[in-house]
């Protein structure tokens, strides 16, 4: 599941998938930076691949943080 804004903005039940949705419907032309930080139940793997997808899609600088929260397997900024 993806929130943003409040409402319930993705639903899947792969957390990339739902990471990428999520990316898709933040990011716009003039966004910049994209932080993303990284939950304890994600892997580094799928870390990489949500990575992987933004530097595919988007021109933005990333900054990841290994940020260990509980819950939500990414946080995700866009600036």
């Amino acid at each position: 599941m993806g929130i943003f804004g409040k409402k319930i903005a993705v639903v899947t039940k792969e957390k990339v998938s739902a990471a990428q949705q999520l990316i898709d419907q933040m990011c716009s032309d003039s966004s910049e930076i994209v932080t993303l930080i990284k939950g304890e139940d994600a892997t580094d793997q799928e870390c990489q691949a949500v990575q992987d997808y933004i530097h595919e899609h988007f021109a933005v600088d990333i900054d990841v943080v290994d940020g260990g929260q509980p819950v939500y397997c990414f946080t995700i900024g866009v600036e």
